[in-house]
């Protein structure tokens, strides 16, 4: 019967189809679960940071100020129609399976090797790799265990011993702007490859609607995306000795909506004074805020980045080639170098926030670390290459395994601020 399937194309795609939406529909059940016992704060535990959210929807203070309005304009649509806490269980239920479903999107144009060059075996292999893989993205996480805390002392699960995972179940802003953020990565690489030559209005316009969309959700991922991007538009404008001045206008173009919206955005919470009292700001110091979490940040990087970092250096010679793969990495890099240098004044210091697109920078270079594990798997290879791939896989296993005990720990309604 397999046999049967691997013959048509038709059929091999009726069959991911089938699969894929088995997978979506249970994955969006447990996420409900997750998300709605949050919001109803069920038997007192399911902790999370959703409370301040609720109240802002139902039109009380909060010390907070939350100037992106997207999540909140959805869940008050669906509002109209269900209770407050269902209607936020629902949005975010919403936006993460369409993290999911994009990922699926994306996961088989960068992973695709050579597996089609042999049918039977081998494409069954890809196949399979294809189905599963994006799943695994949505629930890896950090490495911990009694080991880290034997080495960095004991810290909050929350924080992940300042390793950070990139799926941080307890913050629905970050989830909201996920699906949004993922658009926007793909769009914003497709630009990179093409605004120098064959660029059309479409290409210009996907981006900039993507980015001001994550925008409105969660300014994190903006802020590096921007700073990245104008980095590199700077480099490629001065590498062309200028020539390419009308292209890198058009490219700055489309990304100045969101600009202007990221500027608005930490206007309002860095500037002033916050609801205590205290001069609110951004400072500049090495390592302040996470060093409130976390007693060696190099440890911290290795244990929130080990099967990455290694499918890095295995596939080093790919930078140049991959859009994708560089741009993942150019991202981690700017959100490593923002949470190193750049803390927020006032009691928000220890919420250690600038780690935000540090987290999104995770999440990608997971991301483009599991695509290079597929297509490195499925491609012909030596000996020695053999090994070197060996070793990702065990190191991606760790990471999942603990992301998988994580995600039983958070579903079954353990506060994440222990462990």
């Amino acid at each position: 019967m397999i046999q049967h399937y691997m013959e048509s194309e038709k059929d091999r795609r009726k069959v991911r189809n089938i699969c894929i939406a088995v997978i979506l529909a249970g994955y969006s059940a447990v996420m409900y679960f997750l998300f709605y016992r949050q919001c109803i704060v069920y038997d007192g535990m399911y902790g999370s940071d959703v409370l301040p959210y609720l109240d802002t929807l139902k039109g009380l203070e909060t010390e907070y100020e939350f100037p992106y309005p997207l999540m909140f304009l959805l869940s008050r649509a669906v509002g109209l129609f269900t209770t407050t806490e269902n209607a936020l269980a629902i949005v975010l239920t919403a936006l993460n399976s369409l993290s999911l479903l994009l990922v699926y999107l994306y996961f088989r144009r960068c992973a695709d090797g050579d597996a089609g060059a042999d049918a039977g075996g081998r494409m069954l292999l890809w196949e399979g790799f294809w189905l599963v893989m994006p799943p695994c993205l949505m629930v890896v996480s950090m490495l911990y265990g009694s080991f880290v805390t034997e080495v960095l002392g004991y810290r909050s699960l929350s924080r992940c011993l300042g390793a950070f995972t990139p799926n941080p179940y307890w913050n629905a802003t970050y989830l909201a702007a996920r699906p949004f953020a993922i658009l926007s990565f793909f769009t914003a690489c497709r630009l990179l490859d093409r605004y120098e030559s064959d660029a059309g209005p479409w290409d210009y316009l996907a981006f900039g609607a993507s980015l001001l969309l994550a925008t409105l959700t969660k300014p994190s991922y903006s802020l590096v995306a921007i700073t990245t991007l104008g980095l590199i538009l700077a480099y490629r404008f001065v590498k062309s000795r200028f020539r390419n001045l009308k292209k890198s206008i058009l490219f700055g173009l489309s990304i100045l909506p969101a600009g202007f919206d990221c500027l608005y955005q930490y206007s309002g919470v860095f500037t002033g004074t916050n609801a205590a009292g205290e001069e609110t700001g951004i400072g500049l110091a090495f390592g302040k805020a996470w060093l409130t979490i976390t007693e060696s940040i190099p440890l911290s990087i290795l244990l929130g980045c080990a099967f990455p970092l290694w499918m890095l250096a295995v596939n080093l010679r790919r930078l140049r080639d991959a859009t994708w793969f560089r741009h993942a990495w150019q991202l981690w890099l700017m959100g490593l170098a923002m949470l190193l240098f750049l803390y927020e004044k006032g009691f928000r210091m220890e919420h250690v926030n600038f780690a935000w697109g540090y987290v999104y920078g995770i999440f990608f270079v997971f991301f483009v670390g599991m695509a290079m594990l597929v297509k490195n798997t499925t491609e012909q290879k030596s000996v020695f290459r053999t090994v070197l791939v060996g070793i990702g896989w065990v190191l991606f296993l760790l990471h999942l395994f603990c992301g998988l005990y994580f995600f039983k720990y958070t579903l079954g309604g353990y506060n994440f601020y222990y462990f």
